[in-house]
């Protein structure tokens, strides 16, 4: 640990008509040693990591909102992100909607409120279609829907349009991003 002294002109050590500088504020260095350790520690959690991401046999990495907890935690969690994008973009649009790159955070914002509606109304939708519509021939990799009914039409689409509005969502965002980065007008990045 290193102590700084108090910013009165002098240096440490030094006496000025009789008065000692006052030490304050202690600042912790790292030391070679402690770097040493931070390195090997994130070196060492990365290798355990990629050691464990391959050794499973399998691992299911789907999630079904099963009744109720998970679907209502689920919907709640949509609702409070739709609340938010209405806020962010009418913010935006009031206050900073010209400037480089909050024209395309405030165009995502919207988009990804497009994108929650969306598919707040596909889970929803998928509660009222029966089972029984739902086909597994390949496996838990391949689902088959059978699209007779009206109801299993429109959640078709609203699953389609569900990654068209966060590809798109997430594109935009990352454009402004970059016009933040470089200090772009508008113009420039088009």
């Amino acid at each position: 640990m290193v102590l700084v002294p108090e910013k009165k002109g002098l240096q440490a050590g030094s006496r000025a008509r009789g008065h000692e500088i006052s030490y304050q504020y202690p600042v912790i260095t790292m030391t070679r040693h402690l770097t040493n350790k931070l390195a090997f520690l994130i070196v060492f959690s990365i290798s355990v990591a990629a050691f464990i991401a391959v050794l499973p046999g399998s691992a299911y990495a789907t999630q079904e909102h099963s009744d109720p907890e998970g679907l209502y935690s689920h919907l709640i969690a949509h609702m409070f992100f739709i609340s938010a994008m209405i806020a962010l973009s009418v913010q935006i649009f009031r206050t900073r909607g010209r400037k480089p790159g909050w024209r395309h955070i405030g165009i995502a914002a919207i988009l990804f409120l497009l994108w929650n509606l969306d598919t707040f109304s596909v889970h929803i939708i998928r509660e009222f279609l029966p089972r029984e519509i739902f086909t597994s021939p390949g496996g838990i990799w391949t689902t088959h829907i059978d699209l007779s009914s009206t109801e299993a039409k429109i959640f078709y689409i609203g699953k389609l349009f569900d990654h068209v509005f966060l590809l798109s969502s997430v594109y935009v965002f990352l454009k402004g991003i970059l016009a933040f980065q470089r200090g772009l007008t508008e113009e420039e990045i088009q």
